[in-house]
Formats: structure tokens, sequence, C-alpha cells
């Protein structure tokens, strides 16, 4: 879209057990981070790659880092109301456009992915699950 002229807001998001984004754009260069225990495995590394970031730099606007517990709300959210079963990522990505400082905006997620352990995602849906287990 801002190839194409348009101005868009791109915003990222991140998982709070691994925000090497958040941590690059905050030191305005690749660091490394700690990879935190999560059940959401599609995201979440220790640093930006080096080849990544001019282009994550300047694209990116802003970086969200999401809870686990919203991540879990976002879940149940897609499961429930829109039939879909998404990957952890994807949840991250709605947990996200969920914030309120967006109501009211036009906004995109990109929920992906249905790679998820069926046992960790039933025990999400039944609200009895903790990341830390």
């Amino acid at each position: 879209m801002k190839a194409l002229g348009k101005t868009p807001q791109i915003i990222a998001c991140e998982i709070e057990s691994s925000t090497p984004l958040k941590s690059a754009k905050t030191h305005g260069k690749p660091v490394k981070v700690k990879r935190g225990k999560s059940w959401i495995d599609g995201i979440g590394s220790t640093s930006v790659l080096i080849e990544m970031w001019p282009l994550m730099d300047v694209l990116v606007d802003d970086v969200i880092v999401v809870s686990h517990s919203e991540a879990e709300k976002a879940l149940r959210s897609l499961a429930s109301k829109a039939r879909l079963v998404s990957e952890g990522a994807g949840a991250v990505a709605l947990a996200a456009a969920l914030r309120p400082q967006f109501c009211g905006q036009n906004v995109v997620a990109v929920i992906s992915g249905g790679n998820i352990d069926p046992k960790t995602f039933g025990e999400i849906l039944n609200s009895n699950y903790s990341y830390n287990n």
C-alpha cells in the first residue's frame, strides 16, 4: 500500500514472551532478546534478521505487544464467533486489532494458519489453559 502512495499505518504485533521487533524499533537496530515459554510458536524469535531490518524499520510504523491472556481471548473469539481455527500468531493479530485505540477505525488483521496443538486449542477454548503449564 505504501508503495502505491497510500498512507496506511503498518503495525506489527508480538507476543509478550518474545519481542525482537519492538526491541529493535526501540534501539534503532536489531538486538538479542530472550524468547520465553509460549504456546504461540508461529511468531517470536531472539532477534530480527539483519537482512530484514532495513525493510522492517522503514515499513513498520509501530509494534504492539500482546499478552498471552489477550491472545487466548482472541483465539476463543475466532473459534466461537467466526468459526475459525487459527494458530496463536493469528490470534495475536486479532488481539492487537481489538485494542481500544483502534475502535472505529478500519483495521486489517492477518489471521494466519491453523498450526496449533489440538490439546492446547481445546484447553484454551475451555478456558482452563495457562501458558505456564
